[in-house]
């Protein structure tokens, strides 16, 4: 669409659409890539990024910034995505929550928030190409598929729940942590024969959560003692259901994503140590189906009762994920070690 004398509108030509995703981050990604010619999914951005193969969870209550409040491990996933093809520009301000007060924007973010909305409108009018943003409808990830007068076209999750995509003002944003933007810059050509092993040692250094994410969060498999701590620790009135069930969500997709992207790259390297990684896989797959039977219990919503014997049984659930966990990093290990030797 040109853009309109009137309406000052554009909307790029690239058809760029939000990917089924409970990881925001990957979902938005992994839709921006097609539209720029990446033959990728979700599960190739979760398992080249190495997001998928971490757990993090917030200490003492289940909170739902859980699987985004990974400090400065998102360098390594943003620095990783971009082996998929396109290098980055991150954009950021400042590591205060946007808005500070939630429903009152200072005379100063409105005029920042400004800064980013001219950048996205420079960025679709001169190269048509999407932006990724922190902070659209809620917390989450999204895509801008172009402008209309002051507010943002976007794809975000809202069309997977059949809700309208409506254009978003440009400071009526949500982001804890601050503004963050996604611009793709240069095509790379990918060289699919360094990945194999940089990727697996990525799957490995992420699942065992080598580097810290925030302050009060674990991370790796010692997360889901934390989690299982927690459910049974605090009463009924102090814990929170929405993020105990966002998260049980976003954990048990990463499990799936995990063991798929494993088979994928078992298939890709079959002479390497296949053998190691579909057994990987296999148990990703178990925590995958154990995260699905917890889900059973807490089924994602805002609200909802979390009762002792269905904390009880969660907490028993998140235990059992655990040596699965453990047993999958050290099959990714062993084939990391046979591909190194070859």
């Amino acid at each position: 669409m040109m853009e309109g004398k009137i309406l000052n509108e554009k909307i790029i030509n690239k058809k760029a659409v939000y990917q089924p995703c409970w990881l925001s981050y990957t979902g938005a990604m992994a839709g921006s890539l097609q539209a720029l010619g990446i033959n990728c999914d979700i599960v190739d951005v979760g398992g080249y990024s190495g997001y998928a193969f971490l757990i993090n969870v917030s200490k003492d209550v289940t909170c739902p910034s859980g699987p985004t409040a990974l400090g400065t491990v998102w360098k390594q996933i943003h620095k990783a995505t971009e082996n998929l093809g396109w290098t980055l520009e991150h954009y950021t301000w400042s590591s205060h929550c946007y808005p500070e007060v939630e429903g009152k924007h200072t005379p100063h973010e409105i005029e920042v928030a400004r800064k980013l909305f001219e950048k996205v409108k420079l960025e679709i009018k001169d190269r048509d190409m999407p932006v990724i943003v922190w902070g659209l409808v809620a917390p989450e990830y999204g895509i801008i598929t172009g402008y209309k007068g002051e507010s943002y076209l976007v794809s975000t999750f809202r069309h997977l729940a059949k809700q309208p995509e409506d254009p978003i003002l440009f400071y009526d944003l949500h982001a804890p942590g601050g503004l963050e933007a996604f611009f793709f810059r240069e095509k790379v050509t990918r060289d699919d024969t360094l990945l194999g092993t940089g990727t697996i040692e990525r799957a490995i250094h992420f699942a065992e959560a080598r580097d810290p994410t925030l302050e009060n969060y674990v991370a790796g498999p010692k997360a889901l003692d934390e989690w299982a701590d927690v459910l049974e620790r605090l009463p009924e009135e102090k814990q929170n259901y929405h993020g105990n069930s966002y998260v049980a969500a976003c954990v048990c997709e990463a499990r799936a994503i995990s063991g798929q992207f494993l088979k994928r790259l078992a298939d890709k390297y079959p002479g390497k140590d296949s053998r190691n990684l579909l057994s990987a896989a296999k148990c990703y797959k178990k925590g995958e189906e154990l995260m699905e039977e917890f889900m059973q219990i807490f089924p994602f919503k805002f609200q909802g009762q979390m009762k002792a014997k269905d904390r009880k049984k969660g907490a028993e659930l998140l235990r059992k994920i655990k040596p699965f966990e453990e047993e999958a990093i050290n099959h990714m290990k062993k084939a990391l070690e046979t591909w190194r030797s070859q």
